[in-house]
């Protein structure tokens, strides 16, 4: 993919998602918050331009990514071609875990599953949601997928790690256990602070200890 097709491409889908993201709130654009830090260069931190300028060098690291390793998609045992794929784990009575997984794609030579989640943030998320993605994919279809990677794209895509999801702490069994611990906390209202860079744009942190670090 040429740096010109790629700025084209990136201009047109984020301006596409912009305003689909404008029709769904009544907050006027500019009293939307922006994340990241504050630098001499870009002093609005993250902001529309600071997207502009950097999202295309990603999505080409993406392309370039993508072609080096010529993975091929993962189709489900009832056809789907598993890109954005959706999912449901009922793991807590009258309630489920819902989202969709990136990518998933088979190994070409030991026919191994590998869960791919494309970050565009600065920051290496939890792993759990690995976890979560092949016990997903283990309950719905009875095959469980061996890795899983955060593609964390400020970086070189090829100096980043697989995670192996066989370890228990990424197990039906345990991840289950934990979401059940986290539910009963929430129904009794006890709320452990994590401290995060969420915490910037979060609507309580003033109430906070952690948040008025």
């Amino acid at each position: 993919m040429q740096e010109t097709e790629t700025q084209e491409l990136f201009g047109e889908w984020f301006d596409r998602h912009l305003q689909e993201e404008l029709k769904k709130t009544d907050f006027p654009l500019e009293e939307w918050i922006h994340t990241g830090k504050a630098t001499k260069e870009w002093p609005d931190k993250e902001s529309i331009d600071w997207w502009t300028t950097h999202g295309p060098a990603m999505l080409q690291r993406f392309a370039e990514w993508r072609k080096a390793k010529g993975w091929p998609i993962w189709v489900t045992p009832d056809g789907q071609r598993a890109i954005e794929l959706e999912y449901k784990v009922p793991w807590i009575e009258d309630k489920a875990f819902y989202g969709f997984i990136d990518r998933i794609y088979v190994h070409p030579y030991t026919g191994e599953l590998i869960v791919v989640d494309i970050k565009s943030g600065s920051s290496y998320p939890n792993e759990r949601q690995l976890g979560e993605y092949a016990c997903a994919i283990e309950e719905e279809y009875g095959v469980r997928p061996r890795w899983g990677m955060y593609l964390m794209l400020r970086r070189d895509p090829e100096k980043q790690v697989m995670v192996d999801l066989s370890e228990e702490r990424f197990s039906v069994e345990y991840l289950k256990r934990e979401s059940q611990e986290i539910q009963k906390g929430i129904d009794n209202q006890v709320f452990f602070t994590v401290p995060s860079s969420l915490c910037n744009t979060c609507t309580v942190a003033k109430h906070c200890v952690e948040g008025k670090k």
